[in-house]
């Protein structure tokens, strides 16, 4: 049962026994309630057992806060202050204590939603929040709140994320020092005339997060943790092993991939984020410059975005421009905030030039600070705004506040996309870019550190190994396989036509295109590239795929392709009707003898003879590929080749 049928079947057993329950009773595996659900807690009456917080550890929470309305503290009588009558005051909310015993009473300090709080180690110098005072009890009533709760020496910071239950969002920053030699701190939640509702799944403790302790990479491999909107989907490359590929679309928000939700959720104390990747235009897969100017590159949201302006938000737009809407802190990165001061723009459009129309690859990166944002193509900084500096809007003189909005809500930016998804109403189609070695994390990098990992991403190849424990590989890096446990590629070097079998020979060295068969234990290889190689190859009978259909060979020649049948795979001879398509990533063989067999054997060098048939043969090799003959390692809705058939998925 998930929290909003549990809340509903709570109020629907409360009201049924009369509207009082006790805190205790409603403590389940899921959800535990604090406060008396009919508001009748007049102060701090129940409180939530003690959470533990070691030094330089954080603590996590998500409730749901609730509290008596006006109407009902007049008809109760509730928040009298001398001569003031009875009506709802501010701090008929959750109260968070934080302090030095599990008891809650050997308190360091207290906060309350309304900038508020108490105690010994109080303070209110670090206080932060955006409320509207006029639609505070609105707004905090039925309020989804993210809290994280941060000790870092002898300092604790809280930030909390409200969302109202009409879908607007609010923060809160506390910032206190304690004393660091504690080993644990208490927290506990109470309430006033309120009740939280805890969502236990939701809690946890962890290292508290310091610039350049969070790293997420993903290169394409698996579609673990990812979801695929639209026809998008991974795919093999020739340049790095595997790759993301979107489809163009002409209608916003229809293409692109969803990454893990908590990306961006890293960095509230570093006020540091960097995000990148290599991207490229392919011709066919992108279309002409002008279908792509005003493309959304990378996003993330609150929620899924609709075809209204979304808070919170932040876009890195293709052409080199940002956009920053958090509720902590936005900016517009106009032209007059530009360091230069005037943004450049880098797309097809008005005599600028589109900088991925050469359709290689290329590095984008984006890097925030606390006042600084900017925008890199392959190590080269092309856009930077500096925050807190006076600038002309065109009327009059405007300081440009700080952009910590985004780390600050960055644990509620939880739909993020990669390769489109506009948020707001600009209308901006996905583009049919593809991507590959992605990667987020909570630390600045520099020109000089995004140079060393392009570097470091160009030296290494990604290799994906199936259970069948063979396929078939042609890259366009020299490679070295030498020392890899548990992987080893091979050519075709010879071939038996009494037999009917073919030889495979091992390699290490292997210049750029060579057509391999690969085996080994199934999983992921980082195979290093090389910046050059004398090694020479020999004869070796597989072919490199075309991108395209592969027919029945002419002449003298006899053509087979590796496919999947069952859980093993087999050579089959490519017959005058079916025609696979074969990437060019992938390869295929071709015999320089008229051979009758449908399948063949192999024999590993120096070793017997084994029938294709019985083995662990490359199951991942010529499943599906689009019609542009690009393997598709996980298909969605669309038109695919699959053994030289067409085959529609719905």
């Amino acid at each position: 049962m998930n929290l909003k049928m549990k809340q509903i079947l709570r109020k629907t057993l409360l009201a049924l026994l009369g509207g009082v329950m006790s805190t205790a009773a409603w403590a389940d595996g899921d959800v535990t309630t604090i406060g008396a659900t009919d508001y009748t807690d007049d102060g701090w009456v129940h409180y939530s057992a003690p959470y533990t917080i070691g030094a330089d550890q954080t603590l996590h929470l998500e409730f749901v806060n609730h509290h008596a309305t006006n109407e009902q503290c007049v008809d109760n009588e509730w928040g009298k202050i001398g001569s003031e009558p009875a009506q709802f005051r501010n701090w008929f909310n959750y109260v968070l204590i934080l302090s030095s015993d599990n008891t809650h009473t050997s308190q360091y300090f207290y906060v309350r939603p309304d900038n508020y709080g108490g105690g010994t180690k109080y303070s209110d110098a670090g206080n932060e929040g955006n409320w509207d005072w006029g639609t505070f009890a609105d707004e905090t009533n039925g309020a989804k709140v993210t809290m994280d709760i941060m000790r870092h020496g002898s300092t604790v910071t809280i930030i909390a994320n409200l969302k109202s239950a009409s879908g607007v969002y609010r923060y809160q920053k506390y910032s206190m020092d304690i004393d660091e030699s504690v080993a644990n701190i208490y927290a506990n939640l109470t309430a006033e005339h309120a009740y939280v509702e805890i969502d236990n799944s939701a809690t946890k403790t962890f290292a508290t997060e310091t610039a350049g302790s969070y790293v997420y990479t993903n290169d394409f491999s698996s579609n673990s943790g990812l979801t695929f909107v639209g026809s998008s989907s991974l795919t093999t490359d020739g340049t790095f092993g595997y790759a993301f590929q979107n489809t163009a679309s002409a209608t916003p928000r229809t293409n692109y991939l969803r990454l893990p939700n908590d990306l961006l959720a890293h960095s509230m104390l570093s006020k540091q984020l960097t995000i990148g990747f290599w991207v490229k235009a392919k011709g066919d897969k992108a279309g002409a410059s002008s279908s792509y100017n005003w493309a959304p590159i990378f996003t993330a949201y609150a929620d899924a975005p609709s075809t209204e302006n979304t808070v919170p938000m932040l876009a890195c737009q293709y052409r080199g421009l940002l956009q920053v809407n958090c509720v902590a802190g936005f900016s517009d990165y106009t032209d007059g905030q530009n360091d230069d001061p005037v943004n450049h723009v880098y797309n097809d459009f008005t005599g600028n030039t589109d900088w991925l129309s050469d359709h290689e690859w290329h590095y984008y990166t984006v890097v925030f600070n606390d006042e600084i944002a900017s925008v890199y193509f392959d190590g080269v900084l092309k856009n930077q705004w500096t925050a807190n500096k006076t600038y002309n809007n065109g009327s009059t003189d405007v300081t440009w506040a700080t952009q910590k909005g985004l780390f600050y809500n960055g644990s509620v930016l939880k739909y993020i996309c990669l390769g489109g998804n506009q948020a707001w109403n600009w209308g901006d189609n996905d583009p049919g870019f593809t991507f590959a070695r992605f990667r987020v994390q909570n630390s600045a990098m520099t020109a000089s550190d995004i140079a060393t990992r392009m570097t470091a991403d160009k030296a290494t190849f990604t290799v994906k190994i199936g259970e069948t424990e063979w396929a078939t590989l042609t890259s366009d890096k020299i490679l070295n396989f030498d020392g890899i446990s548990g992987l080893t590629a091979n050519v075709v070097s010879d071939y038996n036509t009494s037999t009917k079998s073919i030889t495979v020979t091992p390699v290490t060295e292997v210049p750029a295109a060579t057509p391999l068969l690969l085996n080994g234990n199934e999983g992921v290889y980082s195979v290093p590239v090389l910046a050059s190689t004398s090694a020479s190859i020999g004869t070796n009978y597989l072919v490199r795929g075309p991108g395209d259909e592969v027919g029945e060979a002419t002449g003298t020649n006899t053509r087979f392709v590796l496919v999947v049948s069952g859980t093993n795979a087999v050579f089959k001879k490519i017959g005058d009707t079916k025609h696979p398509e074969i990437s060019t990533d992938k390869a295929y063989l071709e015999i320089p003898a008229v051979l009758s067999a449908r399948e063949l054997s192999i024999n590993l060098d120096g070793g017997d003879a084994t029938a294709i048939k019985t083995m662990k043969v490359g199951t991942e090799d010529n499943i599906y590929y689009n019609l542009q003959g690009q393997r598709v390692l996980y298909p969605t809705k669309g038109l695919y080749i699959v053994n030289g058939k067409k085959v529609i998925i719905k």
